[in-house]
């Protein structure tokens, strides 16, 4: 997939899994992980979740995939090795995984997002509040400032231990024909 790809979005957007570098929309695998250490970066979802492999900061170091869930907010590992990640979510494990965080109108504002983009909801979904994400705003924003407001949040949950912070890179411009409104 590295090799062979610029990188994969499925179910319209919802999932975005990295491939090799110089695409113009999909951020490449080599910019995601240009700050990782112990882990590397493989793909993110819209909600700002983020899947690596372990590298040893995760865990056992045994290169299975684990995802840093914007709900809870902690890396889980998912037992699953990167082809059998990808083979599950190409079989239709997203429809499943996610179902309880989709709204009734998400395929269409999903599918208005660039691939740097992803939902921030208000309140979050780790909160009391946020646990239905219909209820929740939602806005469209860079991934990576998604991102940076999960590491943060994590880091000040008292009794979370979020584990390693999501590798966070800075993200080269990236161009796209899709327009989103929140």
């Amino acid at each position: 997939m590295i090799q062979n790809t610029l990188g994969v979005e499925l179910d319209r957007g919802w999932l975005r899994l990295l491939g090799g570098d110089g695409g113009d929309s999909l951020q490449g695998i080599g910019d995601a992980n240009t700050a990782a250490v112990g882990l590397l970066v493989v793909g993110y979802d819209v909600l700002g979740g983020v899947f690596a492999l372990d590298g040893g900061a995760l865990g056992t170091g045994d290169g299975s995939v684990h995802y840093f869930a914007p709900d809870t907010p902690r890396w889980g590992n998912l037992k699953l090795g990167h082809a059998a990640f990808v083979d599950a979510m190409l079989s239709g494990a997203i429809t499943d995984s996610y179902e309880a965080f989709r709204w009734p109108d998400w395929e269409q504002k999903v599918s208005r997002l660039t691939p740097s983009q992803g939902l921030a909801f208000y309140p979050f979904l780790f909160s009391a509040k946020g646990i239905d994400p219909a209820r929740c705003q939602r806005s469209a924003v860079p991934m990576t400032e998604l991102l940076y407001s999960h590491n943060a949040a994590a880091r000040q949950l008292e009794g979370v231990d979020a584990g390693p912070a999501i590798p966070l890179s800075r993200p080269r411009t990236l161009r796209s024909s899709r327009r989103c409104c929140p």
